[in-house]
């Protein structure tokens, strides 16, 4: 499912990269660890130590999937994290709440992801 905001503002290229990103996550059984992820967090909620690394588990299938993105895509490494910084500030204009964007934790994820973009 792609934003109507995508399909108006970006061109093929870049869909067919976010779509490979998004059917890498699919092909490399991201959704059911993420699934599984949370029943474990479910059953072991008391414990503080599974949040922090619920967030690390995020930040890694991200960054598998930015790798191999880059890599099948044939893009360079510069075009692909400003395709990142270009669809960050797309979906955030049509947030509905755009204030969950301006927390400290976002913009560091963020500057995380691109800085592993970058050393790729």
């Amino acid at each position: 499912m792609i934003p109507v905001t995508a399909w108006e503002r970006l061109d093929g290229n870049d869909l067919k990269t976010i779509i490979l990103h998004e059917r890498t996550h699919i092909r490399l059984w991201h959704l059911w660890i993420f699934f599984l992820w949370d029943v474990l967090c479910s059953l072991l909620w008391v414990n503080p130590f599974l949040r922090f690394c619920a967030g690390k588990l995020r930040e890694d299938m991200e960054h598998i999937c930015d790798a191999v993105t880059i890599r099948q895509s044939g893009r360079d490494a510069l075009s692909y994290g400003r395709l990142i910084l270009k669809s960050l500030t797309l979906f955030r204009e049509k947030a509905a709440f755009p204030a969950a964007f301006a927390d400290g934790t976002a913009f560091r994820e963020t500057q995380e992801r691109l800085r592993r973009v970058r050393d790729y």
